[in-house]
């Protein structure tokens, strides 16, 4: 399978998933001990779905196919980029995490 394909069904995936990533980051929010935790992941989410329809919309310009620009296709770039951001979050605590452990041995 070409890797093009599989960036479309990943991109898909995180489209489709999307809501339930903003309900999770909505309780993470609402629950006392994971509050930090969502509203960083909120911040993620927030800048690459506006990337992504950012992206989306350069694309769409750049093709200039005279396609008008959907409601539908706006909601799945922006569900897709939350759902990034997310990972995306949570991959960079996670390396944070690791990279100050190895570095506390060092010393």
């Amino acid at each position: 399978m070409p890797i093009t394909f599989l960036l479309f069904l990943l991109f898909v995936f995180c489209a489709l998933i999307g809501p339930l990533a903003i309900l999770s980051v909505a309780w993470a929010m609402c629950s006392p001990r994971w509050r930090q935790w969502g509203f960083y992941s909120a911040k993620f989410g927030l800048i690459f779905a506006l990337l992504f329809c950012v992206a989306a919309e350069f694309v769409r310009i750049v093709l200039a196919n005279g396609a008008e620009r959907s409601a539908f296709s706006v909601a799945m770039a922006s569900s897709a980029g939350f759902t990034m951001g997310i990972i995306g979050a949570y991959l960079w605590k996670k390396t944070k995490r690791s990279l100050k452990t190895v570095h506390a041995g060092d010393t």
